[in-house]
């Protein structure tokens, strides 16, 4: 069966929905729960928010004009063309190698940045700004920027901080970028 790329935005939606959801139980929890629970709750959004990033920024880098929309993502023999035009590939024995950096958000953003074939989705296209505060922004840059799967590992107590405040901001940041694909992505 293959991976066609709206599989990306939908399962994006629905880890978005997921981290909502957490968020709007948080105060509720937080009056029950003490505080290495609340960091963990908090923990729990900020993981899951890296998978809501990562399947926007996929799916918009699949929404190139030279993919097909029912191509399977994972192979990409079927589609050379896209690969040719967006240099999203190298040689290696003969071999066209998907390149698609895994958990790195400013690498795939930068691929977004040099295609320039969608505009006004906050954060991923140059032309759209962050609404946000400076301050925020730079806060929201960080937390994406140090995203790592492999965060569900670390100790709380090995990891940044988060607030609230955090998560809310980075779970609007993806509310905004979800609305942006909508408009802009098709």
């Amino acid at each position: 069966m293959p991976f066609i790329r709206e599989q990306y935005r939908d399962a994006a939606r629905q880890h978005l929905t997921a981290c909502r959801r957490l968020l709007e139980a948080y105060p509720e929890w937080s009056k029950l729960c003490n505080k290495l629970d609340e960091e963990k709750i908090l923990h729990e959004i900020y993981y899951i928010s890296g998978y809501v990033l990562e399947g926007f920024v996929n799916y918009v880098i699949f929404c190139h004009p030279t993919w097909n929309p029912d191509d399977d993502c994972q192979n990409i023999n079927r589609n050379s063309e896209f690969f040719e035009q967006t240099k999203l590939m190298y040689r290696g024995d003969n071999k066209k190698v998907y390149i698609l950096c895994a958990h790195n958000f400013h690498k795939n953003k930068e691929i977004i940045h040099k295609l320039r074939h969608v505009s006004g989705i906050p954060y991923l296209c140059p032309d759209a700004e962050l609404a946000e505060e400076k301050e925020i922004a730079d806060r929201l840059d960080t937390l994406i920027r140090d995203w790592r799967p492999e965060i569900r590992y670390k100790k709380i107590s090995e990891s940044e901080a988060l607030s609230i405040d955090d998560m809310r901001n980075l779970i609007k940041l993806c509310k905004r970028i979800s609305d942006g694909i909508r408009c802009n992505c098709k």
